[in-house]
């Protein structure tokens, strides 16, 4: 019979218990639109009265906890209140708890506040672990774990100690019933504060993910209105086929199609796309899947239901945490329309078609020009074992055509010789305009039905019958040299000069001539061959010697520095000079040696110096486009002695715009040595004010062709005044070349050039300056 009245009253206990929570509840769920919509302090003054008011339920519902016992879980809205809902609300809990504890009749005041107190301490201690402070932040920021929770649990149980050590609660009853009572109340309020806050971290999760999810839907239905595109996600089904999960309402506008027709079936998109591209896209379909780290960039062509066609560019990225809930692979991403781009680039490449077609073509004949016709004959022609013809042929009398007829009676006659050509070249042959009146042909050996010599004889004949132009008979005739490539001319270069020989014999006669390459013509390629090994042999036995040109200041004729110039010393004594052998240097690849033997004798000789003048040595182009002029320049250095600040390296124009980057990073490694860079003939190349304005220049080197006209052409005069300005303002020492006359040097001087360089200061020459213990000739490496 007491066994069953103490389970009555405990079940009374836990509906009473569970009544005024579900009150609570209802209230919490009525009142929380109006304290969303509140400031952050009242909202957590809001929580604190919630919270005390659940306390006070607590303490005047006790739960029974034994036949002998009865306990309020009063602690736990407590230990709650300042983690959930911040500091304040904590406060406003506790004083709540506590008036309830001084006013609810029957209820022993000491130890029900020693609990109170306890219950506070703890909720605040953990409530400041986790970031609470007083002043008021959104709730969200301070998320609670399982840590905390654990700490809130522990704290509940202590709390409640006191108004158990006390006797809060108890009746009567054994000791049996006391330990009973005690287990079972150590296990109660910490783990109805653990359900407790699960449950409210858990509601705070879910809240704050819906939140977190309407801001996002909100955000992207935001974006999907407002972006030049169409937004979507997608995935696949059970079975691995695509399937939009998502499609902006853009989708319309775009594709012509409903977003939510898309949506329920992907065929819907898929089958508007151009047959031609399905499967490119079903290849980066599968490339997403495959490599979902990888973003996905696609393009291709769709055709909409009104039958336009646009370009579409899809931009896709796999979401790997919604990959990971979804449990396959979810990629998010946007289309945007980008067939103005694709009509743009279809025009520009048009441009540049007809641009290339343009450089490579020449605009009267329509015929490939110098530059079309190398790029037609394939390098494999030249290097294969078998033999080909190439014939340049040249028009006679084209002054007296153009004379007689004006320009467009010599164009005629040019269309007419290119349509003659044409007809009479087999359709495997080359038919190009490589200048003024000047075709050249080139046919390989197996288009070839009849010797060579016939079929120039046949295409000269073809060419040279008058045409009739204006009533009268035009003349046709014309000079044709001819090569047929054998093991000797493997190159393009070698097989175009000796056809150009072979033209230039014929153009020596006063009758238009047929000439072949010859034995003769070989002979005189014999002859420049020898004097190629005599120039080879010539720098290996140091046989070139350094003549000096002094560069003096325009403004009172100081020696500033000298120029280095090479002279081929002659057993006899004479010399050849440089305009004879430089050419044939570079034309067999002489040059590197010449320079490098150079450089190192200008360095020995004028180490060896008493003053300190600087000298100027001239590279070849080539230096910069190989790449390794600096080491050379290094290596001089150090072998001779000289300091790198007396070193100016000359190059010419050339060199800069032939690979601009390798030469700049060149030019930059070399001053920061201390070496010096001049350019070389400005004006008579490819001048660029790009590269004088990027590449650390030192010296600028005015062309004597201009100053040759400083004094009978104002144009001349105009385009020096112009460069020495233009030095002036960049900081650039500006070098005058080839001054002569007095007049010249006034001139100058009078607009501010900085140094002059001719024979009016000095003629080349050698400078006799005293040795030093070693020769220089023995400094120059082998």
């Amino acid at each position: 019979m007491y066994q069953e009245t103490f389970l009555q009253e405990l079940v009374d206990g836990i509906l009473r218990g569970l009544f005024a929570a579900l009150v609570l509840i209802v209230a919490v769920r009525l009142l929380r639109p109006r304290l969303e919509r509140l400031d952050p302090i009242y909202v957590e003054f809001g929580c604190g009265l919630l919270f005390g008011l659940l306390s006070l339920a607590a303490i005047a519902l006790p739960l029974p906890v034994s036949p002998a016992h009865t306990a309020d879980l009063r602690v736990i809205p407590v230990v709650l209140a300042a983690p959930v809902a911040g500091l304040w609300a904590g406060a406003v809990t506790v004083v709540i708890a506590l008036l309830g504890q001084l006013t609810i009749a029957g209820t022993p005041h000491a130890p029900g506040l020693g609990s109170v107190v306890a219950a506070g301490a703890a909720g605040f201690a953990v409530a400041w672990w986790m970031g609470w402070r007083v002043a008021v932040s959104e709730q969200d920021a301070h998320p609670m774990r399982a840590r905390h929770l654990l700490a809130l649990a522990a704290g509940a149980a202590l709390a409640a100690l006191p108004a158990e050590v006390l006797g809060v609660g108890k009746s009567s009853g054994d000791a049996a019933d006391g330990t009973l009572t005690w287990i079972f109340h150590g296990l109660l309020v910490p783990g109805a504060t653990f359900v407790a806050g699960a449950l409210v971290m858990d509601a705070k999760r879910r809240r704050t993910v819906d939140r977190r999810l309407l801001a996002e839907e909100v955000r992207t239905a935001t974006l999907a209105a407002n972006i030049p595109g169409v937004l979507y996600q997608r995935s696949t089904d059970t079975e691995g086929r695509t399937v939009f999960r998502y499609m902006s309402p853009r989708a319309l506008y775009l594709f012509g199609l409903e977003p939510q027709a898309i949506l329920a079936d992907a065929d819907v998109f898929f089958s508007h796309v151009h047959p031609d591209d399905r499967d490119a896209l079903k290849q980066a379909l599968l490339k997403a899947q495959t490599h979902p780290e990888e973003p996905i960039v696609f393009e291709c062509r769709f055709i909409r239901p009104d039958g336009r066609m646009i370009w579409v560019q899809s931009r896709s990225q796999v979401n790997l945490e919604a990959s990971n809930q979804l449990g396959r692979a979810v990629a998010e991403g946007v289309a945007i329309d980008i067939t103005d781009r694709k009509l743009a680039e279809a025009e520009a490449e048009e441009a540049r078609r007809l641009a290339l077609h343009a450089a490579e073509h020449d605009p009267l004949t329509g015929l490939p020009n110098r530059q079309g016709l190398r790029h037609l004959v394939a390098d494999d022609d030249l290097t294969s074992g078998h033999s080909g013809l190439l014939m340049v042929m040249d028009l006679r009398s084209s002054k007296l055509v153009n004379d007689l007829f004006g320009s467009s009676g010599g164009d005629e006659r040019l269309l007419e010789a290119a349509r003659r050509l044409r007809e009479a070249t087999p359709a495997e042959g080359i038919v190009a305009r490589t200048g003024d009146d000047e075709f050249t042909i080139y046919l390989d050996d197996s288009a070839l039905a009849v010797p060579a010599d016939v079929f120039v004889a046949d295409l000269i004949a073809a060419v040279a019958q008058p045409f009739r132009l204006s009533g009268q008979l035009v003349p046709m005739r014309a000079d044709a040299g001819y090569v047929v490539r054998d093991s000797d001319l493997t190159d393009w270069e070698s097989v175009v000069r000796a056809a150009s020989a072979a033209l230039e014999e014929a153009r020596s006669g006063k009758e238009a001539a047929v000439v072949c390459f010859n034995l003769k013509l070989k002979v005189q390629r014999g002859e420049r061959r020898a004097f190629d090994l005599r120039l080879a042999q010539a720098i290996d036995n140091h046989e070139l010697a350094v003549f000096w040109q002094p560069i003096c200041a325009a403004s009172n004729g100081e020696l500033l520095g000298r120029e280095a110039l090479v002279r081929w010393v002659q057993p006899d004594g004479s010399l050849i000079m440089p305009n004879s052998f430089i050419p044939r240097a570079e034309a067999t690849g002489l040059w590197p040696a010449l320079d490098a033997y150079m450089l190192r004798r200008a360095c020995a000789e004028a180490a060896q110096w008493k003053n300190d003048v600087w000298i100027s040595v001239n590279m070849s182009p080539g230096w910069l486009m190989v790449g390794n002029l600096v080491d050379e320049v290094r290596a001089a250095l150090e072998q001779t002695g000289l300091p790198a600040e007396r070193l100016c390296i000359e190059v010419t124009e050339r060199a800069l715009v032939e690979d601009h980057t390798l030469a700049a990073k060149q030019i930059g490694r070399l001053r920061a040595m201390g070496v010096s860079v001049a350019i070389d003939d400005f004006g008579t190349g490819y001048s660029s004010l790009s590269y004088l304005n990027r590449l650390p220049i030192s010296k600028l080197k005015i062309d004597k062709s201009f100053v040759d006209e400083i004094e009978t052409s104002i144009r001349a005069r105009d385009v020096v005044e112009t460069i020495i300005d233009l030095c002036g303002k960049l900081s650039i020492l500006s070098v005058a070349e080839g001054v002569e006359t007095d007049n010249q040097w006034a001139w100058l001087k009078t607009h501010g050039c900085t140094a002059i360089q001719g024979y009016i200061v000095g003629k080349p020459a050698p400078v006799k300056a005293p040795l030093l213990e070693t020769p220089a000739s023995s400094l120059i490496r082998d």
